[in-house]
């Protein structure tokens, strides 16, 4: 494969691995999605589903944001 998509990797080596053979010049790549990215659009359809069942309180969906990527 050239390029894996993961979410979250069970070998804390993978990452240097993926950095290892492209310093070699493999055409290998790998997309990481944290954690949090991974569960962000159902906690955001969760905070839409509570609203009307406890509306005295505010309910809020705050977005996490990858702390990897900036723009």
């Amino acid at each position: 494969m050239d390029c894996v998509l993961i979410s979250e990797a069970r070998e804390w080596d993978s990452f240097e691995y993926v950095r290892d053979a492209v310093q070699l010049g493999a055409p290998k790549g790998a997309v990481i999605v944290s954690h949090e990215a991974g569960e962000e659009a159902g906690m955001d359809e969760f905070a839409r589903f509570l609203r009307p069942l406890v509306s005295e309180v505010p309910i809020q969906f705050i977005p996490t944001r990858d702390q990897f990527w900036t723009a």
